[in-house]
């Protein structure tokens, strides 16, 4: 983006003939450049910062906002806007390239448990190959596709990631829609503090599972997850938006030590 900026000057309330060429313009590296003309081209990442004219010993600043846009051309005027761009910001989501060369989020569909946790682990800004050589205990570890398997290696050993028992065995379901309860668990796990809340409050509140209802209780007391319409809605699957807003929202909270499990092994 660019804009021409102008001066205009006066002496004892009379104007003053000048142009911008009479001016010395600067700029803020963060927020862009400007050229002897006052011609401005923002910067393209998000930053504050100040443009000063100067002209016949008096300076003029001016404070400068520059936010991108949100890169997604399917969330314009989605409730999830403001959260999904701060997602791409932090480098947590990238989107669905399209042969026009735009990019998708799609707010309205499914997440997977894998895609939650490379969300996740991008959060906390995980460094992966410290648990290259992590054996996972899922049966179904063999179907995991190579683009989260260092994620999903990463999550497991730190304990946010734990897997669903069925049939004796442990299996990781990454390609499974991802229910909201687990999501809240996922998030919950990686939080500094825990906080107990009644959940009957909601119509729903009763049909958290019990593995879920301490996490589900502490993003409801501290103001996270409130609700829709007086309901949960624990055992749905989320939606992306809603993802979007759980993921930003835990962010800025402060996060636990997390450590290695002690068998990294499996």
């Amino acid at each position: 983006m660019s804009l021409s900026m102008s001066a205009t000057g006066t002496w004892w309330n009379l104007p003053v003939a000048m142009d911008n060429s009479d001016v010395a313009w600067t700029a803020d590296p963060a927020i862009g450049t400007i050229n002897e003309l006052g011609r401005f081209t923002a910067g393209s990442e998000n930053a504050a910062g100040i443009i000063t004219a100067s002209a016949g010993g008096r300076i003029v600043t001016i404070y400068v906002t520059v936010k991108k846009p949100c890169p997604f051309v399917d969330v314009e005027g989605h409730w999830s806007a403001d959260y999904v761009t701060r997602l791409f910001d932090l480098g947590i989501t990238k989107g669905y390239s399209q042969p026009d060369g735009t990019y998708l989020y799609k707010p309205s569909g499914q997440l997977s448990r894998g895609e939650l946790l490379v969300f996740i682990s991008r959060m906390l800004g995980v460094d992966t190959a410290l648990y290259q050589d992590v054996e996972l205990p899922f049966a179904d570890a063999p179907d995991i596709d190579g683009w989260m398997l260092a994620d999903v290696r990463a999550m497991y050993a730190l304990g946010v990631f734990q897997g669903n028992g069925r049939d004796g065995a442990l299996y990781a379901d990454v390609k499974d829609s991802v229910t909201r309860e687990a999501a809240m668990t996922m998030l919950g796990r990686v939080l500094a503090e825990t906080k107990t809340c009644d959940l009957t409050g909601f119509d729903d509140g009763e049909q958290v599972s019990p593995w879920a209802n301490s996490y589900v209780q502490t993003l409801v007391a501290i103001g996270v997850v409130e609700g829709n319409g007086n309901r949960l809605r624990p055992q749905d699957y989320i939606d992306r938006a809603a993802a979007a807003k759980l993921l930003v929202s835990v962010y800025e909270l402060e996060k636990a030590p997390l450590l290695p499990r002690g068998d990294l092994t499996g």
